[in-house]
């Protein structure tokens, strides 16, 4: 065999090897690819299908179109209310630090502890989490520091509503219960203060709807 011819048959070992390791590398790149794409689709199911009865899957969409059907309005309505909320606290530089949502906590939790109560059980039968009710209490402590002016609350008006209130103070002074007046009188004037400032706030913001229910 001629030095040509045995180079020949060397070179064509050489990249019909390089040719098969080629497409071996190609299969597993190929199986690889195939086993993590059935990997996300197994841990993603929850995104794809929300149960399956009796074999027949029931979509992720079709749960969230009827959820929409039922309260997709208010939901809405709510996380619009949200955004202008917290839209007019940047605005108005309004910041609430950890420190005054875990001093708002744990008053709640001291009432319900008060009444036989603990925090987690009463917030599973609101259906909510520790982490919705921190939201809400930001939420408020936001209204009440931007309608602060509005919701003071005077001596006069606590002397008031006590005497008017009496029964429900059976057996203490004023003095004993002034700061809970206090707190009630100034969350009606949030309520009522919040409704008017809200809605003069949607009346001029600029709201695009992409969606009707």
């Amino acid at each position: 065999m001629s030095k040509v011819t045995k180079l020949s048959a060397k070179a064509g070992a050489f990249f019909g090897k390089a040719t098969r390791n080629k497409k071996l590398v190609k299969n597993v790149k190929i199986v690889t690819v195939g086993v993590v794409v059935l990997a996300v689709l197994y841990f993603a199911k929850g995104l794809l299908v929300a149960a399956i009865v009796n074999g027949a899957p029931v979509s992720r969409i079709s749960l969230i179109k009827e959820l929409e059907k039922q309260g997709g309005s208010d939901v809405l309505s709510s996380l619009i209310t949200e955004k202008l909320i917290f839209q007019e606290a940047s605005k108005n530089k309004i910041e609430v630090t950890d420190e005054e949502i875990a001093t708002e906590v744990k008053a709640i939790e001291e009432q319900l502890v008060a009444q036989g109560m603990d925090l987690e059980s009463a917030l599973a039968l609101q259906g909510q989490t520790k982490e919705d009710l921190e939201r809400n209490l930001k939420i408020r402590i936001i209204l009440e520091k931007i309608l602060a002016d509005k919701i003071g609350v005077t001596d006069e008006e606590i002397q008031t509503y006590f005497t008017e209130n009496k029964s429900l103070y059976e057996g203490k002074t004023l003095a004993e219960v002034k700061d809970d007046v206090s707190t009630t009188l100034r969350q009606q004037k949030l309520s009522t203060e919040y409704q008017t400032w809200i809605a003069s706030l949607k009346e001029n913001a600029k709201i695009h709807y992409f969606v009707n229910f």
